[in-house]
């Protein structure tokens, strides 16, 4: 009789930590679920904010050489696409909006840029999108 008791015990124990183990793996896997979701978007948004200074550097590089240069059409760059709309706002005075897509997500930087000196020089600028 002691046997089958104590048998009874050893299975009842048994299952107990096959439970506690399965719940700790169930949480672990879920930890590492939700890290991987936070690296992606963090990837995602590096990718952005790279893609827009891209856009942005190539739209004051082109108005350095060309006062006249109005933006480029979008077109692919690296993995994404990027695009820029340059608006004259008066004499030396201009309006950049350099935008980035990489992955579903956009990403829009606004800047305005002085020329009357030997390069353009950003004197503001921001985060639209």
């Amino acid at each position: 009789m002691r046997r089958r008791r104590d048998a009874g015990h050893a299975i009842a124990i048994a299952l107990v930590v096959l439970v506690l183990v399965g719940a700790a793996a169930a949480a672990i896997a879920v930890g590492l679920q939700l890290e991987a979701r936070s690296s992606l978007q963090e990837s995602r948004r590096i990718h952005l904010v790279v893609l827009a200074d891209a856009a942005l550097a190539e739209a004051l590089a082109e108005l350095a050489s060309s006062k006249g240069f109005q933006g480029a059409a979008t077109r692919r760059f690296g993995r994404g696409t990027i695009a820029s709309r340059v608006t004259t706002l008066g004499l030396d005075r201009y309006e950049i909006v350099a935008t980035a897509t990489f992955a579903g997500w956009r990403r829009e930087v606004w800047a305005l840029v002085d020329t009357g000196s030997s390069t353009p020089r950003v004197t503001s600028w921001k985060v639209l999108r």
